[in-house]
């Protein structure tokens, strides 16, 4: 990312944002359920799934074809392709069926054009991995709304399941996505789908997810960054290819550092849930006395590395510009790796922790600890 172009933030300039259209949100939905050569699933459940629901949304249907097996018996390859792959019979005798001692001619439901497009997977290592996708079709794909999206999705078009997925990113429940969704259409008959489909389907999106929200992550802020003007966004992953340190900053929060930027506070103590990754966000106080983000960033260590990179990469974001003053913890982290980025700006540290360790320094026990606190009250 370090090739990335960044943006110069000018005093008083807007800088406009790109609005997130229908389209945008049905391209967003077709990336996840899109496979790729690489791809890897657990299980063959998950990948036939997985290969099913592409292909509902895409427009067509999933025959499974050949299984290659070990001589213990277990899977090594199987392929999955289109059901108009391979060519119709042409026999008289299979296009007629038998009724009441007569024969008649069966009109056939489906025409069989060569159609090659297929995932092939592949067993490695104890999992599936795609190693061929063709995605091109010789016949024409029936759009996801024109027909019953079965099981998964059933009703639920493309425009709401892009709905579905953003506001899983903004952590916004299926049922508040309905509702948007009744709104948008006037009314809940117009819908098309029930809140259980609604719910069912960010289910799956969960499922299908899975090891894979690392890299959607990425992706999903680099597409911020090339389509809106002033956003900023690096990464960096270890030795396993493993998201370790993310950091961004849209054009707002650039231009709040601008106009507000003088005293900057650094709090590294949000703890994430599974990830365990350490959520740190750069604030400020405007004029109004309101709280304005500036920058945010995750580190999966609370060391010297990785608080030096988040210092870099927010200088680089802000234009070069340092604050007057940076209000963090008593982190050793923060404290050995902030003279080695910031050379004009102030550390101070916050006095919420000061005071949180007061009773531990001074002995809470004491029997002079209530007027010696007074005592400090006044003099802060």
């Amino acid at each position: 990312m370090s090739g990335m172009e960044i943006v110069p933030v000018e005093n008083g300039d807007d800088l406009p944002t790109a609005p997130v259209t229908e389209e945008e949100l049905c391209r967003q939905v077709e990336d996840i359920f899109t496979p790729y050569v690489g791809m890897q699933f657990g299980d063959m459940e998950e990948a036939i799934t997985f290969y099913k629901v592409y292909a509902l949304g895409i427009g067509f249907d999933v025959r499974k074809y050949t299984t290659k097996k070990w001589r213990d018996g277990t899977i090594k390859s199987k392929l999955l392709v289109c059901n108009r792959e391979g060519f119709t019979k042409t026999k008289q005798e299979s296009m007629c069926i038998e009724v009441d001692g007569e024969k008649q001619e069966r009109k056939a439901k489906l025409k069989r054009v060569g159609c090659k497009a297929r995932m092939r997977l592949f067993l490695k290592n104890g999992l599936l991995v795609v190693d061929r996708f063709d995605a091109d079709h010789n016949h024409e794909l029936v759009s996801v709304k024109d027909r019953e999206f079965q099981k998964l999705s059933r009703n639920i078009s493309k425009y709401h399941m892009g709905l579905i997925v953003a506001n899983s990113r903004l952590n916004i429940g299926p049922t508040r996505t309905y509702r948007m969704c009744k709104e948008l259409v006037k009314g809940f008959d117009n819908i098309g789908a029930s809140l259980n489909d609604f719910k069912n389907f960010k289910r799956d999106i969960k499922c299908f997810i899975h090891e894979r929200d690392g890299q959607l992550f990425i992706d999903r802020f680099k597409s911020l960054a090339e389509t809106q003007l002033g956003f900023y966004f690096d990464y960096d992953v270890d030795e396993d290819g493993s998201l370790r340190k993310a950091i961004w900053a849209d054009s707002i929060a650039r231009r709040n550092y601008v106009a507000f930027g003088e005293a900057v506070s650094y709090d590294p103590t949000y703890s994430t849930n599974k990830y365990s990754m350490v959520f740190t966000p750069f604030t400020g106080v405007d004029n109004h006395k309101r709280s304005v983000t500036f920058c945010c960033a995750i580190i999966a260590k609370e060391n010297r590395e990785s608080f030096k990179w988040v210092f870099d990469r927010f200088l680089i974001a802000m234009g070069g510009k340092e604050p007057e003053y940076i209000i963090t913890d008593q982190d050793p982290g923060i404290i050995k790796s902030f003279p080695l980025v910031f050379k004009t700006a102030r550390h101070r540290f916050c006095m919420w922790h000061i005071m949180n360790k007061v009773p531990i320094k001074y002995g809470s026990t004491r029997n002079d600890y209530q007027d010696f606190l007074k005592k400090l009250n006044t003099i802060i």
